[in-house]
Protein backbone atom coordinates (compact mmCIF):
# COMPACT_ATOMS: atom_id res chain seq x y z
CA UNK A 1 0.00 0.00 0.00
CA UNK A 2 1.30 3.47 -0.77
CA UNK A 3 1.27 5.77 2.24
CA UNK A 4 2.05 9.95 1.68
CA UNK A 5 2.33 12.02 4.92
CA UNK A 6 1.78 15.40 3.89
CA UNK A 7 3.69 18.67 5.43
CA UNK A 8 2.78 19.25 8.80
CA UNK A 9 1.07 16.29 9.50
CA UNK A 10 2.14 13.62 12.55
CA UNK A 11 0.77 10.22 13.11
CA UNK A 12 -0.21 9.72 17.05
CA UNK A 13 1.40 6.79 18.99
CA UNK A 14 -0.81 3.64 18.13
CA UNK A 15 -0.76 -0.07 17.43
CA UNK A 16 -1.33 -2.01 14.12
CA UNK A 17 -3.33 -4.99 14.56
CA UNK A 18 -4.10 -6.96 11.51
CA UNK A 19 -6.77 -8.73 12.99
CA UNK A 20 -9.03 -5.30 13.27
CA UNK A 21 -8.89 -5.10 9.50
CA UNK A 22 -8.50 -8.08 8.06
CA UNK A 23 -10.30 -11.65 7.80
CA UNK A 24 -10.49 -14.13 9.95
CA UNK A 25 -7.56 -15.80 8.82
CA UNK A 26 -5.11 -13.32 10.84
CA UNK A 27 -7.71 -13.77 13.96
CA UNK A 28 -5.27 -12.93 17.35
CA UNK A 29 -1.78 -13.26 15.23
CA UNK A 30 0.90 -15.39 16.76
CA UNK A 31 3.46 -12.32 15.69
CA UNK A 32 2.95 -9.38 12.79
CA UNK A 33 5.59 -7.22 11.46
CA UNK A 34 5.02 -3.96 9.57
CA UNK A 35 7.00 -3.05 7.16
CA UNK A 36 7.76 0.17 5.39
CA UNK A 37 10.29 1.26 2.31
CA UNK A 38 10.67 5.09 2.07
CA UNK A 39 10.52 6.61 -1.19
CA UNK A 40 10.63 9.85 0.51
CA UNK A 41 11.16 11.33 3.75
CA UNK A 42 10.76 15.38 3.86
CA UNK A 43 12.80 17.47 4.32
CA UNK A 44 13.12 17.12 8.33
CA UNK A 45 11.02 15.36 10.81
CA UNK A 46 9.06 12.32 10.33
CA UNK A 47 11.10 10.16 12.90
CA UNK A 48 9.86 6.68 13.73
CA UNK A 49 9.57 6.38 17.72
CA UNK A 50 8.73 3.14 18.98
CA UNK A 51 8.18 2.32 22.79
CA UNK A 52 8.39 -1.27 24.05
CA UNK A 53 4.82 -1.50 25.37
CA UNK A 54 1.43 -3.23 24.39
CA UNK A 55 -1.05 -0.72 26.62
CA UNK A 56 -4.20 -2.74 27.90
CA UNK A 57 -6.31 0.17 26.36
CA UNK A 58 -4.95 -0.21 22.54
CA UNK A 59 -6.39 -3.20 22.38
CA UNK A 60 -9.28 -2.22 21.67
CA UNK A 61 -9.63 -0.05 18.33
CA UNK A 62 -12.77 1.19 19.00
CA UNK A 63 -12.22 2.51 23.12
CA UNK A 64 -9.18 4.00 21.72
CA UNK A 65 -9.46 5.05 18.64
CA UNK A 66 -5.78 2.86 18.07
CA UNK A 67 -3.99 5.94 19.23
CA UNK A 68 -2.50 6.24 22.66
CA UNK A 69 -1.88 9.47 25.26
CA UNK A 70 2.02 10.35 25.11
CA UNK A 71 2.03 11.45 28.61
CA UNK A 72 0.86 7.70 29.47
CA UNK A 73 3.91 6.85 27.33
CA UNK A 74 6.65 8.95 28.35
CA UNK A 75 9.36 9.08 26.26
CA UNK A 76 10.03 6.46 23.10
CA UNK A 77 12.59 3.38 23.59
CA UNK A 78 13.59 3.88 20.11
CA UNK A 79 13.82 6.99 17.58
CA UNK A 80 14.71 6.24 14.01
CA UNK A 81 15.44 9.06 11.51
CA UNK A 82 14.31 7.02 8.03
CA UNK A 83 16.17 7.66 4.69
CA UNK A 84 15.05 7.29 1.51
CA UNK A 85 15.53 3.61 -0.23
CA UNK A 86 15.76 1.66 3.28
CA UNK A 87 13.32 -0.37 4.60
CA UNK A 88 11.80 -0.62 8.22
CA UNK A 89 10.60 -3.82 9.82
CA UNK A 90 9.17 -3.38 13.32
CA UNK A 91 6.73 -5.21 15.55
CA UNK A 92 3.58 -3.45 14.78
CA UNK A 93 1.40 -4.44 18.06
CA UNK A 94 4.13 -2.62 19.88
CA UNK A 95 2.93 1.31 19.84
CA UNK A 96 4.86 3.70 17.46
CA UNK A 97 4.49 6.87 16.22
CA UNK A 98 5.61 9.43 13.67
CA UNK A 99 7.15 12.92 14.06
CA UNK A 100 5.50 16.08 12.47
CA UNK A 101 7.02 15.93 8.76
CA UNK A 102 8.45 18.96 6.48
CA UNK A 103 7.66 18.15 3.32
CA UNK A 104 6.19 14.89 1.86
CA UNK A 105 7.06 11.66 3.91
CA UNK A 106 5.99 8.80 1.32
CA UNK A 107 6.52 4.72 1.54
CA UNK A 108 5.51 1.70 0.46
CA UNK A 109 4.13 -0.20 3.41
CA UNK A 110 2.90 -4.20 3.82
CA UNK A 111 2.29 -6.66 7.34
CA UNK A 112 4.10 -9.81 7.39
CA UNK A 113 2.24 -12.21 9.99
CA UNK A 114 2.62 -15.86 11.69
CA UNK A 115 -1.11 -17.21 12.88
CA UNK A 116 0.77 -19.49 15.00
CA UNK A 117 4.29 -20.25 15.50
CA UNK A 118 4.18 -23.38 13.03
CA UNK A 119 1.99 -20.74 10.52
CA UNK A 120 3.35 -19.75 6.87
CA UNK A 121 4.31 -16.48 6.87
CA UNK A 122 1.64 -14.22 5.23
CA UNK A 123 2.07 -11.24 3.69
CA UNK A 124 -1.21 -8.50 3.11
CA UNK A 125 -0.89 -4.59 2.33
Amino acid sequence: MARTIEHGTELRPHVDRCDWYSHAEFAEPYAQLSGNIYLSVGDTGGELAIWNSRPEHASNPIACECSVDRDYLGEPDLTLTPRVGEMILINSQLVHAVGKVRGLRSTLSFFLVLQTKDSPLWMYH
